[in-house]
């Protein structure tokens, strides 16, 4: 993907993501603990939590080293430098099983639909009792004066991307390939997301 363009479409998104965050929260039940963003739809979500709140140990992984590169000096030139940063495939990533509390994947269908093994990845690096967040949309919650302001050109931007969109049953199918469909959950408030669950 043009690194512009992801820049471009992520600072758009800048108001949506404490929503996306706290959606993300909710569904993961607590305050603390250690938190993966994955791919190059990140850092967004990440500043909120680094702004917000002060347990979180966080890490960002990408599978591009120039977005990886850029966001790691957007976070720094905000004044957060807590916020490790890694470039590796999304579904071969460095970190060590049961390793995270809270993994979190925006604009997923990007990717899962042609690379489900990326779910199997998310759920081996997740913690027992941990929580996966993957999916697309604003997150619950957000104003709809907030969603006008950026609906349209966000639109154009992901279109530009190569949007991709899936349904239901596709997903379905995408969660019976990597054969998690006893741990993950779809829901469609707020977008459409995936929550995982790893079993204790």
């Amino acid at each position: 993907m043009d690194l512009q363009a992801l820049i471009d479409v992520n600072k758009l998104w800048y108001k949506i993501y404490p929503y996306t965050a706290e959606h993300a929260l909710s569904v993961y039940g607590k305050k603390s603990g250690k938190v993966l963003e994955m791919g190059v739809f990140s850092g967004g979500i990440s500043k909120y939590l680094a702004d917000t709140y002060k347990d979180f140990d966080q890490t960002i992984v990408t599978d591009d080293p120039a977005f990886t590169d850029a966001v790691a000096s957007w976070l720094k030139s905000e004044g957060i430098d807590k916020v490790k940063t890694f470039t590796a495939p999304l579904d071969s990533t460095p970190f060590n099983s049961d390793m995270f509390d809270l993994v979190i994947l925006r604009g997923a269908f990007f990717f899962i639909r042609e690379n489900p093994s990326i779910l199997s990845e998310i759920y081996r690096i997740l913690k027992p009792g941990g929580t996966g967040f993957v999916g697309g949309g604003f997150g619950k919650g957000v104003p709809d004066e907030t969603i006008n302001e950026i609906k349209e050109e966000s639109k154009i931007q992901n279109d530009n991307l190569g949007r991709v969109r899936v349904t239901i049953s596709q997903l379905q199918s995408i969660i019976n390939t990597v054969k998690l469909d006893d741990k993950i959950k779809i829901t469609e408030e707020g977008g459409v997301w995936l929550e995982i669950k790893k079993d204790m």
